[in-house]
């Protein structure tokens, strides 16, 4: 996310286009910190 972050996307509006299905995105899971944005990758827009 952080590099989606650097491209000038907000965080938040990342995660409600997520939410909403606007962006296709990959999951690569963190057992030790699963509420790390950084388990989400490849990110595709529709």
């Amino acid at each position: 996310m952080a590099s989606m972050q650097r491209r000038g996307y907000s965080i938040v509006r990342l995660v409600l286009s997520m939410q909403a299905g606007y962006i296709e995105f990959g999951q690569y899971p963190d057992i030790d910190h699963p509420l790390s944005c950084k388990q989400f990758t490849d990110f595709t827009f529709k």
